[in-house]
């Protein structure tokens, strides 16, 4: 899902050794009905990079056309989640971090 800390408001991540949770909404796109809710966690690795990669993100200037730009682009690029996958910079399946494809 595409995610950036400027839209966030004063929301942050910090390293630590505990799994991370996050609040997972399922959307039908044409109805806008809300079909499911799930909370899942990542690892302590993932929560590391994660943090690592939104201080980076933090610390660049911010455009928002750009960014909704970027978006589109990167969709256009890649068109399934099998696609984005393979690109993928840490992949978790069940919580345990697996290797990189």
């Amino acid at each position: 899902m595409a995610f950036t800390i400027h839209l966030a408001g004063d929301e942050s991540i910090e390293e630590g050794d505990s799994y991370l949770p996050f609040n997972l909404v399922l959307v039908d796109p044409v109805t806008k009905i809300v079909k499911g809710l799930r909370m899942v966690t990542v690892s302590p690795d993932f929560r590391s990079r994660l943090a690592e990669l939104i201080r980076k993100q933090a610390a660049e200037p911010f455009d928002t056309m750009a960014y909704y730009q970027a978006i589109g682009s990167l969709y256009d690029q890649y068109p399934s989640a099998s696609d984005l996958l393979k690109q993928a910079v840490i992949v978790e399946q069940g919580g345990k971090t697996l290797p990189a494809l």
